[in-house]
């Protein structure tokens, strides 16, 4: 019903749709009637129609039968009360449309008004006081008022629609993106089992004493392998990123060490094609930074990359400068430069999307599909910043970005820092560079990191190195080629080898050369090979004063796995890995029986696939942890081992309590060195010169299985630094021959890794611990489970 309308100061104007307005006067006085219709004849209209009702139930009649407009209403009726025909029209009425419904009574009363207008009525008049004019602008204004009412309610009911259209769109929206995502997580695990088998298999024949022959079409299949996880995890980035899902670290670490280690990374591949190649570092550029490292070194390794693609001649220079910078943040400008083919101006604008290169015959000539710089673009737009890049066809391409940086609080202190003594460790697997270069830390050296014995003897030639720590079998050149080309040179240096198999023959060979110690990895204690080194570059690390306990570890008894898998391939290739560690394995192959098996046997860790029949990894994970809390028993190590690798799958694996998360395909020396680090004990140092205090301390964080060591001073704090593996160091402040600040200043100088916790009553000397190093500061008095919280948390 749509009305338009107005009110003049002599009369009542209705503009209609129809030709006929409907007024329903309900009314036991037949003169009343009379006189209201009187009133409203003199009223403009086209064409009045009015309906008589001497009752209420005779007026909801009409109501509901005719097509009434406008309801003139007496307040005593015989029959009912205006009251109860008022609250009964709505219930009747033809349309959802609300009924103008003018109440009119003898006598005014403000209680009645009100009661009235609660009840929904337009308007509220006394009879007596009842004019022409007066009438007729009553009915206009509830007209208009509840033709405001009305449209008010349509709009309401519309965008009430639109939210419920929104509302099915959005879950249809969330529906597929959910589907997408099972789905890549489905084609992810599909895909990455058997990659899991043949990367694994590849490891393993390499690791045997094969042909040149045989070795270059395995080192074939296993560059072949490579590309195509690469793809995969290249496709995962791209559908994370689209899906705001891929989430940026926010942590602190060493600029240059950083820079450095991406550089070392590419070096071979690009020097390898006879480029030259450089890193070109700016003035002023802090020492440490806060943001995501591995997502920084994946941006530059792309670029890197991509230019190594395309070049071949000349060389690549990477360049880094400040751009601006304050107490909190600073912008850096990197720069990827190479002398390659160049991008045609016309292709300039869409390189950086999806699936695209400059054109279809590059794409047939150098491979790719084109996701690589898609995925640089969308990582430096979450690092705050821009890419672009300026090229010359024929002469080649500079790509440049910008990234916002924050800048750690306590790491700003410029600490005196000691000259080091250079270490070059040769290995080709990332992880266990990681974790040597771990074990080596309480030597203080200068690690540097080479991917094989070519690469090393590059490095040898242009570094001042004191001592080579290298593994014996590697691709390109191995251990004991490196060793010969070094001999050759008629240059002295130490000299030691590591091998996954004692009993082969490449240790049998490198025996055979004179004062050449050969250790087996991974490294059971770190303690006797920094020993060694130490002993080798000349710094005296001294071994544990337990020797039993050192003989325990060398002589450790076989770990009891269970491994949860229903991959039998994924079960072999596991057996396989572990065959020469002293691990006693069995094998379950779904979660039920492997929950059954665990509750029954005695076993030291657990090896979980995440995607299996009956009960998958996630929920025999929980009821795992569960059953252990019932019981009181600690927790057992568990490794997660699945093909997804998003963040979400990740954080899911420790919620559900997953100690590790490894992601399939898993090679044998990244499972050995995760098995090693989550059996490992963590190592805390009580520095506390109250001997009860340091007494409690040590009863109490034994209970959560630490290995626990205590001194009463900094300097027997420091000598147990320099005899053990330590991880973490709580000291109080205030204590004789050398302080906790003393202890403090030279742990951050000599053992930088080592995580320190101050405590002390004075809040000066909190923040005095704070310039100095100390990662965490705790007020006395404290409660001890804050410790734990406190070591927790300094862990992670």
């Amino acid at each position: 019903m749509v009305w338009t309308i107005k009110c003049f100061a002599w009369g009542l104007c209705i503009d209609s749709s129809s030709e006929i307005f409907n007024i329903l006067i309900i009314d036991d006085n037949p003169d009343d009637r009379e006189i209201y219709k009187r009133l409203l004849a003199k009223a403009d209209f086209r064409k009045i129609q009015f309906f008589e009702a001497a009752s209420g139930a005779r007026g909801l009649e009409l109501i509901s039968s005719k097509k009434i407009e406008c309801v003139l209403l007496d307040y005593n009726l015989p029959d009912v009360t205006g009251l109860e025909v008022l609250s009964q029209i709505v219930g009747v009425q033809k349309t959802d449309e609300k009924l103008p419904v003018i109440m009119l009574t003898g006598q005014g009363n403000e209680n009645v008004a009100v009661e009235v207008m609660k009840l929904g009525a337009t308007d509220y008049a006394v009879k007596d006081n009842l004019t022409a004019q007066g009438l007729q602008r009553i009915v206009a204004n509830g007209f208009e008022k509840v033709l405001l009412q009305n449209q008010l309610e349509k709009q309401k009911m519309t965008l009430k629609q639109a939210n419920q259209d929104l509302k099915y769109v959005n879950q249809k929206l969330v529906q597929a993106s959910d589907a997408k995502s099972e789905f890549l997580a489905t084609m992810s695990h599909e895909m990455r089992t058997p990659l899991n088998s043949i990367l694994g298999v590849t490891d393993l024949i390499l690791d045997e004493s094969v042909n040149s022959r045989i070795r270059e079409y395995v080192s074939m299949q296993q560059r072949s392998g490579e590309v195509l996880l690469t793809l995969i995890n290249d496709i995962l980035d791209i559908s994370r990123i689209e899906e705001g899902k891929l989430e940026l670290d926010n942590a602190d670490f060493e600029f240059t060490e950083v820079l450095t280690s991406c550089m070392n990374m590419m070096k071979f591949r690009v020097e390898d094609k006879g480029l030259d190649f450089q890193l070109i570092q700016g003035k002023g550029i802090p020492k440490y930074l806060k943001g995501d490292p591995d997502k920084l070194k994946q941006i530059l390794t792309n670029l890197i990359g991509n230019s190594q693609k395309f070049t071949e001649n000349g060389g690549i220079d990477v360049g880094v400068t400040l751009k601006k910078i304050s107490e909190d943040h600073c912008q850096l400008l990197f720069s990827v430069s190479d002398t390659g083919i160049g991008i045609p101006e016309e292709s300039l604008g869409r390189i950086f999307q999806g699936f695209e290169q400059s054109n279809n015959a590059i794409s047939r000539v150098y491979g790719g599909t084109g996701l690589g710089l898609t995925i640089c673009r969308d990582l430096v737009g979450l690092m705050g910043g821009r890419i672009w890049v300026e090229s010359v066809l024929g002469k080649g391409s500079t790509f440049f970005f910008t990234a916002q940086f924050g800048r750690p609080q306590d790491l700003r202190v410029n600490r005196e820092e000691p000259i080091k003594k250079i270490l070059l460790l040769v290995e080709d697997e990332p992880l266990m560079q990681k974790v040597t270069a771990k074990q080596l830390e309480p030597l203080g050296l200068e690690v540097l990191l080479a991917s094989n014995g070519a690469e090393a003897l590059r490095m040898f030639r242009s570094e001042q190195v004191d001592a080579i720590l290298a593994d014996i079998k590697m691709p390109v050149m191995d251990g004991l080629e490196l060793y010969s080309e070094i001999q050759g040179m008629k240059i002295k240096i130490p000299f030691i080898f590591m091998s996954a198999h004692y009993c082969s023959k490449d240790v049998d060979r490198a025996l055979k050369v004179s004062d050449i110690k050969v250790f087996t990895k991974p490294f059971l204690d770190g303690g006797v090979l920094c020993k060694a080194v130490g002993e080798a570059v000349d710094i005296g690390f001294q071994s544990r004063e337990n020797r039993s306990q050192l003989h325990q570890l060398n002589n450790l008894t076989a770990l009891k796995v269970l491994l949860i898998d229903d991959s039998a391939e994924n079960v072999t290739l596991i057996r396989f890995f572990l065959r020469d560690a002293p691990y006693q394995i069995e094998v379950a192959e779904n979660g039920l029986i492997g929950l059954e098996k665990f509750k029954s046997g005695d076993c030291d860790l657990v090896l979980m696939d995440m995607r299996m029949p009956v009960m998958n990894g996630l929920e025999a994970t929980e009821k795992i942890r569960l059953w252990e809390v019932e019981r009181g028993s600690k927790a057992i190590p568990i490794i997660g081992l699945s093909a997804n690798e998003s963040k979400e799958d990740v954080e899911r694996c420790k919620l559900a309590g997953c100690t590790e998360f490894l992601t399939k395909p898993v090679k044998k020396a990244t499972l050995m060195d995760c098995i090693q680090l989550v059996t490992r004990v963590i190592r805390v140092l009580v520095v506390e010169d109250e001997g009860e205090i340091r007494k409690l301390l040590e009863d109490y964080l034994q209970t959560f299985e630490y290995d626990v060591y205590s001194a009463s001073n900094g300097q027997g704090g420091m000598k147990i630094c320099r005899e053990q593996n330590i991880d973490v160091v709580l000291t109080d402040i205030l204590m004789p021959e050398k302080d906790g600040l003393e202890l403090i200043k030279e742990l951050s100088r000599d053992f930088p890794k080592v995580k320190i916790m101050a405590v002390s009553a004075n809040i000066y000397e909190l923040e005095a611990a704070k310039v100095l190093g100390a990662h965490i500061t705790m007020a006395k008095p404290f409660c001890l489970e804050e410790i734990n919280d406190a070591i927790k948390e300094l862990l992670q």
